[in-house]
């Protein structure tokens, strides 16, 4: 069996917003906040710091002889829209970020004073 070479992972994120809430609820942040625009297109990336020339982008690093991040499947991914193709929650099975930006509409009105 031949094996992959990676330079690290990358992980999907999920941004997730007030979901109906216009006061902060009771309870967990994973259990009040369950609506989302889906899995978003960037990737949250852990490299090997000693294989990366350069980012071209804040969520994509640049490796040595072009060598890729893959995510939990091992399909390569990255910044660009044409490396992988777009993710679902069925391809973010065993690890993912998730993102609250606003959490309710009180907490963000509070958060941008």
């Amino acid at each position: 069996m031949k094996k992959k070479l990676f330079v690290g992972i990358g992980i999907h994120w999920v941004i997730y917003g007030y979901s109906d809430h216009w006061e902060k609820p009771e309870g967990l942040v994973i259990e009040n906040y369950t609506k989302s625009a889906g899995v978003n297109d960037y990737v949250k990336s852990i490299v090997n710091p000693r294989t990366v020339i350069s980012f071209s982008h804040p969520h994509f690093a640049i490796h040595f002889f072009g060598i890729m991040c893959v995510n939990e499947n091992g399909i390569p991914t990255g910044y660009t829209k044409n490396v992988t193709e777009k993710a679902t929650f069925e391809d973010i099975q065993k690890i993912r970020i998730n993102h609250y930006r606003t959490k309710s509409y009180s907490e963000y009105k509070e958060r941008l004073k």
